[in-house]
């Protein structure tokens, strides 16, 4: 199994008087531009998906999306999850994909710095 996980792209500065609530934050121009150039070097890998999965956070969402197009993945298939939310336990997570395992590659987007430290390591001590 491969797993991709990838971090959102740049959002709206919580210091900004014009930004929403945290779950609304949305990717910013410079974001959304950094974003599709990541998204197209991944693409000119040749990599494929399977499964993307989401944090239903705005600027996750928008992160999925461009990485959707560039991968040729159908939007309407990226699922939105809560466990990929801030504060999440990540052996949740895990055990979610486990029971999709029919999804060889599947991409994470959006997770929270929390969850992504703790789950490359479970990872990969699970695949030793």
């Amino acid at each position: 199994m491969q797993l991709y996980i990838v971090r959102h792209g740049i959002a709206i500065n919580r210091e900004d008087p014009k930004c929403p609530p945290d779950p609304e934050r949305y990717l910013t121009e410079e974001g959304a531009e950094k974003t599709k150039q990541v998204a197209k070097g991944v693409a000119a890998l040749r990599v494929t998906a399977d499964l993307f999965l989401t944090s239903p956070y705005v600027r996750a969402a928008q992160t999925a999306e461009i990485f959707a197009s560039a991968l040729e993945y159908a939007k309407q298939k990226i699922r939105r999850t809560d466990l990929l939310l801030p504060g999440a336990e990540p052996s949740l997570l895990f055990g979610s994909l486990r029971r999709t395992s029919r999804c060889p590659r599947s991409f994470f987007l959006g997770m929270h710095r929390n969850s992504t430290t703790s789950s490359p390591r479970r990872s990969a001590r699970k695949n030793t």
